[in-house]
């Protein structure tokens, strides 16, 4: 989703935001990702760190685990885009359409599970993360 909402930016065309922005997604760059996983192939079952408590036995660790990579905040279409603006210095012109239908209104992760078990805590926030991207995306052009 928040790809199809940089591209504007890049292009200097109008973002589409489905619905009236109030959307709420918990956004993360993707080096947070990147560090989740490298931290999780360091993670050993030996080396099982949970601040003193069992909470996740070595034995529930051998399985497959399933962690969310996240910040843990919540951002709106609009916050997004108001931040997008921001850091591109561009001002452009919203179109609003229909809400999607099947759409979630508001999503936030929990970073609990894998901030106790492997200490993982995002390094970027998003408008850190946005900020990076679109001069990223801009030295490539």
């Amino acid at each position: 989703m928040l790809l199809e909402h940089l591209v504007p930016f890049l292009e200097n065309t109008s973002p589409k935001i489905n619905g009236d922005g109030e959307t709420s997604r918990d956004f993360t760059f993707f080096e947070n990702a990147v560090q989740a996983n490298i931290r999780t192939l360091q993670f050993g079952v030996n080396n099982l760190k949970t601040s003193g408590t069992e909470e996740f036995s070595a034995d529930e660790l051998r399985c497959h685990e399933v962690f969310n990579t996240a910040c843990g905040d919540q951002v709106t279409l609009n916050e997004m885009i108001q931040i997008l603006q921001k850091v591109s210095g561009k001002n452009l012109q919203l179109v609003y359409g229909p809400v999607r239908t099947g759409d979630v209104k508001h999503s936030k992760a929990s970073i609990y599970k894998i901030s106790k078990t492997l200490g993982y805590m995002p390094k970027f926030r998003f408008k850190e993360g946005l900020d990076i991207a679109l001069k990223w995306y801009n030295s490539q052009q």
